[in-house]
């Protein structure tokens, strides 16, 4: 579902860093490290982790937060579309807001 999505942002995996990390200290190291553009967190525990936040993805999702100055753009896991489906035309909002702040073309 993951490689789907890139796809259809016409990204491939080398243009990506993808960190799957479990505490809040080595994630915030990753991205020090990797100085990503723009951080796509997948799911309600990453974003959570990342933000700092307590509340459900709901209602932090689909819109850009900052962190140390970097946009997150928090969205669902590819395994909740999985779940349910009805939940891939908000991811691919999501993604139309991310490829638009990197500059990145897009058809709606």
């Amino acid at each position: 579902m993951f490689v789907k999505i890139l796809g259809a942002m016409k990204l491939g995996p080398e243009s990506i860093f993808v960190c799957n990390a479990t505490d809040a200290r080595s994630l915030h190291d990753q991205i020090k490290i990797n100085k990503p553009a723009i951080v796509i967190t997948l799911g309600q525990k990453a974003g959570q982790l990342l933000l700092n936040l307590e509340f459900p993805l709901e209602h932090f999702q689909g819109k850009f937060h900052f962190h140390e100055g970097i946009r997150v753009m928090p969205t669902f896991h590819p395994s909740t579309l999985l779940e349910q489906p009805g939940l891939k035309r908000k991811v691919w909002e999501d993604m139309q807001q991310v490829m638009s702040q990197a500059g990145l073309s897009h058809g709606r």
